[in-house]
């Protein structure tokens, strides 16, 4: 009987805490009795249709918790019924606190392409909107870009652009990534190194032959990850139908997630050359397939970076400047 009293007590104190809703927006004036939503500058933001009924995806109403308690649809009515304005970005919520976690570290950046350059986005902070209603909401931060523009669109119906996105967000959880490629000289293999930055779990790395002054190898390095069953990739086919040889350095498991189950990784190297690099500057698509497949995206400015190496590498093994 005691067992069943907690239990009904936890559930009430569950769904109250779920039936609080959301606050109203007083306006930025303590003198101000309403929100005064006209006046409110900026763009006027909705709901597509596809999201409405999902909108706990991605929005929550009470700063004070987190997301996960927070799921009553019935609570987002006015977000989904009207338009919306951005009041405030780079809010830091109770579950933007819980995101800044040391142990979550890994997890916590976004590295997303705008308007042609990468950027690394802080998911640790969440944007502050307003509803017609004067109903405040919460944007997540931990929204990925392409998530946000299937999303949300400006209310004459127009998609968002990189720019929207950006000011969604707050500029000021953008740092812009450092790309230059790592060059290092093997005394045993006689060959200078050329590795770029990871991007999105991929890199390109390759070297230049002390000798010959030639490259000696090209590859796309990346983590592939599969759920329950491996992928088996030994294929790789590019946008204009060439094949590329693959070659499957490691395999790693991790059965630690409740959530997720087995998590499988397998790290693989595409070959490439440098004449097809030379012609897909502004980035290339890659997919490599097994049993399963996935699509590689790989930007251009991460492209130019390895290039950029690969020169200097060349100037360096001819000159015979071993210091790097």
């Amino acid at each position: 009987m005691r067992i069943k009293f907690s239990l009904l007590l936890a559930v009430g104190l569950l769904v109250g805490c779920q039936a609080t809703g959301p606050v109203k927006y007083q306006g930025s004036g303590a003198e101000s009795a309403g929100c005064d939503y006209g006046s409110i500058e900026g763009d006027e933001y909705t709901l597509t249709d596809s999201t409405k009924p999902y909108v706990t995806n991605i929005f929550f109403y009470d700063s004070t918790k987190e997301k996960v308690w927070q799921l009553d649809k019935g609570m987002y009515t006015d977000l989904v019924s009207g338009n919306f304005k951005v009041v405030e970005v780079g809010v830091v919520t109770q579950e933007d606190i819980n995101a800044k976690k040391p142990f979550l570290s890994k997890y916590r950046y976004f590295q997303e392409e705008y308007n042609g350059e990468l950027l690394k986005r802080d998911k640790s902070f969440s944007t502050k909107v307003v509803t017609q209603n004067c109903s405040v909401y919460y944007l997540h931060g931990g929204t990925g870009k392409k998530s946000l523009t299937s999303s949300i669109a400006k209310s004459t119906g127009e998609s968002l652009s990189d720019k929207d996105v950006m000011k969604v967000f707050g500029k000021t959880v953008f740092v812009e990534l450092d790309l230059a490629a790592s060059i290092k000289y093997d005394k045993f293999d006689k060959r200078y190194k050329v590795t770029t930055p990871t991007h999105n779990k991929m890199l390109l790395r390759g070297s230049i032959n002390e000798d010959t002054h030639g490259v000696s190898y090209i590859q796309l390095y990346a983590d592939l990850t599969f759920l329950e069953k491996w992928g088996f990739v030994k294929h790789a086919t590019d946008t204009d139908g060439v094949n590329h040889e693959v070659t499957k350095i490691s395999t790693d498991t991790d059965c630690s997630s409740r959530v997720l189950g087995c998590v499988l990784t397998e790290t693989i190297g595409v070959s490439l050359s440098r004449d097809f690099l030379e012609q897909k500057k502004e980035g290339f698509e890659i997919k490599v397939y097994g049993t399963k497949e996935a699509i590689l995206k790989v930007p251009g400015k991460l492209v130019e970076s390895f290039l950029e190496g690969l020169d200097q590498a060349v100037s360096k093994s001819k000159s015979g400047d071993k210091s790097v």
